[in-house]
């Protein structure tokens, strides 16, 4: 099957930084050529404002707590490049800046290049798969009705944003798109809210690669009361709050945290654990490389990461592949795959007095019932890895957009 994958966030060519990039896209398309499928993906790359992206070059720690998606270096010209098999051509896309829609003028533009650049490579494709809706959803729309092929949409983000985007054809753009798919059911929930629920959908989750999943009989090296946070030290994923409900497990000398990522909170982080006299129990690993967080989470008794507006988050996936014991943020991108309870643990985001009592319950469990939770949450990753995921997503889109 010839596949034209449209998103808005992609991995770049080598010697290109972006400011929290993303492969999660790729992680599905890799696998496909590997499947027998040619795909081609179309990369809108965003272009802004040159006084934003020097902002960004500057002080991107403080530009993420702004912004869900990611701030470029500067590119003048379409480029073609290939990954794992993967086509991929990049088209520049501008606005003044993030959050608004872009101009019909740029809009039209970067349809026209894409005909020309399909028609010129001799291109067929069989199906459009397009992610992130603007303007991706307008995009991907409108080289249907050129193609004259199926076209499946799945949605990232807050659904409230296509009304806001698209307010006077928001209706006509939803109904244009023949399967409908979501990174979580969270997302898929809050849609059906807002529009109606639909006839048929699906989820496209995200899996880990299989390597990290331990083979056979093995045991769980775990260091006793190591509480590990992954991610941006940003607003919106509560790493502070994190810390407030250690403390007093902390001051007791019973529990350490250690967090991976870097961010604005950072200083604040900092300040909090000095302020509480617990600075020897805290660890502050920076950024460091996928394998580096494996090694971590290795060793690692409970994961936290509490954050709302979270649209999946891998990283709970390779803590439980690590059998972890895992609290992520109720009505968010986890629930559903952590059921409370059975192979880890949900709470409010943002909570920390809840977190606090849910760490506190985690430690006064007997050895059984943490082993029990341990193997579970294994035995969810191994059901998700990156080929398993992708064949799934591929699969329900072939059955369902008929």
């Amino acid at each position: 099957m010839n596949i034209l994958f449209i998103t808005q966030v992609y991995p770049d060519e080598k010697g290109t930084k972006t400011i929290r990039g993303s492969s999660v896209c790729h992680y599905w398309t890799k696998e496909w050529v590997k499947m027998g499928h040619q795909v081609y993906v179309i990369y809108l790359y965003p272009q802004y404002l040159s006084v934003l992206h020097k902002i960004a070059e500057f002080c991107p720690n403080y530009i993420a707590q702004f912004t869900n998606g990611t701030l470029t270096k500067k590119l003048n010209h379409s480029i073609f490049y290939e990954l794992d098999g993967v086509h991929i051509y990049k088209i520049p896309m501008y606005k003044p800046i993030p959050k608004i829609r872009y101009g019909k003028d740029v809009i039209n533009g970067i349809v026209d290049e894409i005909k020309d650049h399909l028609l010129k490579c001799r291109i067929k494709p069989d199906i459009i798969l397009s992610h992130f809706d603007n303007p991706v959803l307008e995009i991907a729309s409108l080289c249907k009705s050129f193609l004259h092929i199926p076209f499946a949409f799945v949605l990232h983000g807050y659904p409230s944003d296509i009304r806001r985007l698209y307010p006077h054809n928001y209706e006509e753009l939803i109904n244009n798109v023949d399967l409908w798919g979501f990174r979580s059911v969270a997302i898929k929930k809050d849609f059906e809210s807002q529009y109606g629920t639909l006839s048929k959908s699906f989820i496209a989750y995200s899996g880990i690669p299989e390597y990290y999943i331990p083979k056979g009989d093995f045991v769980l090296e775990k260091e006793k009361g190591k509480v590990c946070y992954v991610g941006a030290l940003i607003k919106r994923k509560y790493p502070e709050k994190v810390l407030e409900a250690m403390i007093p497990f902390m001051q007791k000398g019973e529990m350490s945290l250690t967090y991976i990522g870097e961010g604005a909170l950072e200083k604040r982080i900092r300040n909090q654990a000095q302020k509480n006299k617990i600075g020897s129990r805290l660890y502050l690993l920076g950024q460091v490389d996928r394998e580096h967080v494996q090694h971590e989470l290795a060793s690692t008794d409970i994961f936290v990461m509490v954050s709302r507006h979270e649209t999946f988050g891998m990283v709970y996936l390779e803590a439980m592949a690590h059998g972890c014991i895992t609290i992520a943020s109720k009505n968010e991108g986890f629930d559903g795959i952590i059921v409370d309870g059975v192979n880890g643990f949900l709470c409010e985001a943002g909570n920390s007095n809840e977190l606090r009592r849910i760490i506190e319950f985690i430690n006064e469990m007997d050895a059984d019932k943490k082993q029990s939770i341990r193997q579970a949450a294994i035995s969810t990753a191994q059901a998700m890895t990156e080929h398993k995921m992708a064949v799934a997503y591929i699969n329900d889109v072939c059955n369902l957009i008929k």
